[in-house]
């Protein structure tokens, strides 16, 4: 029922003009990404955009946050996969003070 449910607003969004879709591994621990990937395979490619994020991961302080080249490059690779796409118009880093927030974390010893 959940999927129905989410692609009923997704067929609405794209349908009323919405075009900019937005997601990350973080939204449901890659539950969102695997949902609109389902639900973005009838709707011709040129139809929207698609932007997730990298470098917020885990639900703990110390593994939420990764910035490294490896784990960026193995995020995108994991969000195409799950999007079932090939390309992924816009990626965007973590917010900001991401860094600094693990940082505070583990010195709080977290």
């Amino acid at each position: 029922m959940r999927f129905l449910q989410c692609y009923d607003v997704l067929l609405t969004a794209i349908k009323a003009g919405v075009n900019l879709i937005d997601t990350a591994p973080w939204y449901g621990h890659g539950v969102s990404e695997s949902i609109l990937g389902r639900g973005l395979k009838g709707i011709p490619r040129q139809a929207y955009y698609i932007s997730t994020k990298v470098a917020r991961y885990g639900p703990h302080a110390l593994e939420m946050f990764d910035f490294t080249y490896e784990r960026t490059i193995a995020s995108v690779k994991q969000s195409l996969a799950r999007l079932q796409l090939d390309y992924i118009d816009v990626i965007q880093v973590g917010g900001r003070g991401a860094r600094s927030m693990a940082g505070a974390a583990q010195r709080r010893g977290f």
